[in-house]
């Protein structure tokens, strides 16, 4: 099958790569000269920063998750109820 992708970006490529390794004919189309210059790709907008964010930037959070968790303002919080899903 031919299929054309829209945008060279980061979900672009990705899809035309997969779709090439099915064994499509695959061809990318974008607005610009070269990839990844739209504004999730050359922008950053999907950047995962796992090693930054307040909870899990370092072992010490650990002394204050208690404080994280009930705090009502606290960037993770387990609202605790009695639904069973959570329960378990």
């Amino acid at each position: 099958m031919k299929i054309c992708v829209l945008g060279a970006g980061v979900i672009g490529l990705t899809t035309a790569w997969c779709l090439a390794e099915a064994g499509h004919d695959v061809i990318i189309v974008d607005r610009h000269a070269s990839t990844a210059k739209g504004c999730g790709s050359a922008a950053n907008g999907g950047q995962l920063s796992y090693a930054f964010v307040a909870p899990l930037a370092s072992p010490a959070t650990l002394k204050k998750l208690p404080s994280l968790l009930l705090s009502p303002d606290a960037p993770m919080r387990i609202r605790a109820s009695l639904d069973p899903a959570l329960i378990s």
